[in-house]
């Protein structure tokens, strides 16, 4: 509902901004895995694509994510990630 409803997005965890940006930015291109895992829980409306979808799991501390050493990095327009240095170019693939 909040794709439609939005222009802009903050996605939220343990009281921390991970991820704010347009709808355009964090539903196109997803970067922190709690936006990617909160965007796979999404159901399909098509049953074949619900069967194919895979639900990713996060836990930020199995992960080896630490909140308070991250930095905001702003990718692209308005899209930011929190995370280190090392972390954004894990998630977003050295690009």
């Amino acid at each position: 509902m909040v794709k439609y409803i939005s222009d802009r997005i903050g996605v939220l965890h343990l009281g921390h901004l991970v991820e704010p940006g347009t709808t355009e930015e964090i539903f196109g291109n997803p970067i922190h895995p709690y936006t990617r895992s909160l965007l796979s829980a999404i159901p399909r409306p098509d049953p074949l694509g619900e069967k194919r979808r895979v639900a990713l799991s996060y836990d930020c501390k199995e992960l080896g994510i630490d909140y308070e050493a991250g930095t905001r990095h702003l990718l692209v327009g308005q899209h930011v990630v929190l995370g280190t240095g090392d972390e954004i170019k894990k998630w977003t693939n050295g690009r």
